[in-house]
């Protein structure tokens, strides 16, 4: 099973919604060596041929931040077309459809928007305080265990 799936699956039945995609491209860094690396293109483009189940992305007001997350039953979504083509595995927030009109557009829009996070090994963005930016930084000790649970998994 791909990691990204593991943690997202791992991360809802512990009863919370998703993770970030710098921090997705970051547990990466806590697979065996010889395991491919993905880029947010690959990554994305990985998930639109997944089919286990809809990965959502959609805004988290807790981070301030968008994040995957397995579709939730009440979110209300579009489908962008991949290829020229519908498809059904990659969803995104009504609100959040400013992000692009398929798919493709949508992997460029945030590989612009999270790359640099990525480059610097910015990987977690932390709760946020009411009304200030998000923040930034290594992973947590926490953050480090539960990737390294899921990954012992696969």
């Amino acid at each position: 099973m791909n990691y990204w799936k593991v943690l997202l699956i791992e991360q809802r039945n512990r009863g919370r919604s998703g993770f970030t995609i710098p921090f997705i491209i970051g547990s990466q860094n806590y697979l065996p060596a010889e395991h491919p690396r993905l880029s947010v293109e690959s990554l994305l483009c990985e998930i639109l041929s997944n089919d286990s189940f809809n990965t959502c992305i959609r805004y988290c007001s807790d981070t301030n931040e968008l994040i995957l997350e397995i579709k939730k039953e009440n979110t209300p979504v579009i489908y962008p077309t991949y290829n020229g083509l519908p498809q059904t595995n990659f969803s995104v927030s009504i609100a959040n459809k400013d992000l692009g009109t398929t798919s493709e557009e949508i992997i460029e829009t945030l590989t612009e928007k999270f790359q640099s996070y990525i480059d610097k090994g910015h990987h977690s963005v932390k709760n946020r305080e009411y009304g200030r930016d998000s923040v930034w930084g290594d992973f947590s000790e926490s953050e480090i265990d539960f990737i390294k649970k899921c990954i012992s998994k696969i």
